[in-house]
């Protein structure tokens, strides 16, 4: 028995663009992803545009999934959400309790380091990388007064992540 190709799975049904108003293309899933491009990302806080748009790219969080790396997710999973449109199994993270306080301590937590460092942090849109529009993240926070490289992230670890996060994320003078 010959297996259909992935390429053959994609470009089998027919897509409508659904990214802009008033678009009207129609075609393969492949060609729909090379005319996405040609739409801006939306802000991340207009979900009813920002989610199928999400689907055009493979985000910061999934790139781990998609190499493997991830133990919530698989490359499959990112796959089944990105073509077939299918909820992720992780997709349900608001109904996990770290990841519900993570997004509620953020905003908290944004505000704060202004106040600490005298900055003002923006929730910047979504970005395409210039060179492989399939690569796309939604940075936490923004603030070219950061001297780092503009972009930061803010997570809250719980104690099970507690030493990891410290060992990859904290300098000598941060634990003190």
């Amino acid at each position: 028995m010959t297996m259909p190709t992935a390429a053959s799975a994609i470009t089998d049904d027919e897509h409508a663009c659904t990214l802009g108003a008033g678009c009207t293309f129609v075609g393969s899933w492949a060609e729909w992803l090379n005319h996405a491009v040609s739409h801006p990302l939306p802000h991340p806080d207009d979900r009813a545009a920002w989610e199928p748009a999400r689907r055009t790219f493979i985000g910061a969080s999934e790139i781990a999934a998609v190499c493997g790396l991830n133990p919530y997710d698989s490359a499959l999973d990112v796959y089944a959400a990105k073509v077939l449109g299918q909820q992720r199994r992780r997709a349900n993270l608001e109904g996990r309790a770290t990841a519900r306080l993570g997004h509620l301590l953020e905003p908290a937590l944004l505000r704060d380091y202004e106040q600490q460092h005298g900055v003002t942090i923006v929730r910047p849109a979504t970005r395409r990388h210039p060179d492989y529009p399939w690569a796309g993240a939604t940075p936490d926070g923004d603030s070219s007064t950061i001297e780092a490289a503009g972009e930061a992230a803010w997570k809250a670890a719980g104690e099970a992540q507690k030493q990891e996060f410290i060992k990859r994320f904290c300098t000598n003078e941060e634990i003190k």
